[in-house]
């Protein structure tokens, strides 16, 4: 279950980062591209509020699968990975 929660962490991390881009215009000649698409993605409204949720829900699955990894790591190896 934790692995699967990190995998899907991943990928719905990525989505908003991949709308950005395919979605998004392109930046004008001699921008910074990495600080581009990040304020537009702020910028643009109701597809941003979109992105906030998928990224927390993200952070949310990573955060899971890897407290549950830790939790088997402690169990099967004995030391903790992560102290808490």
């Amino acid at each position: 279950m934790g692995g699967l929660c990190m995998i899907l962490g991943g990928v719905l991390a990525f989505i908003p980062f991949l709308l950005g881009i395919m979605a998004g215009r392109t930046p004008d000649k001699g921008i910074y591209i990495y600080n581009y698409f990040p304020q537009n993605i702020i910028i643009d409204g109701k597809e941003s509020l979109a992105y906030y949720l998928l990224s927390v829900i993200a952070l949310a699955l990573s955060s899971f699968g890897l407290y549950t990894w830790n939790k088997m790591m402690q169990e099967l190896v004995g030391r903790k990975m992560i102290d808490s």
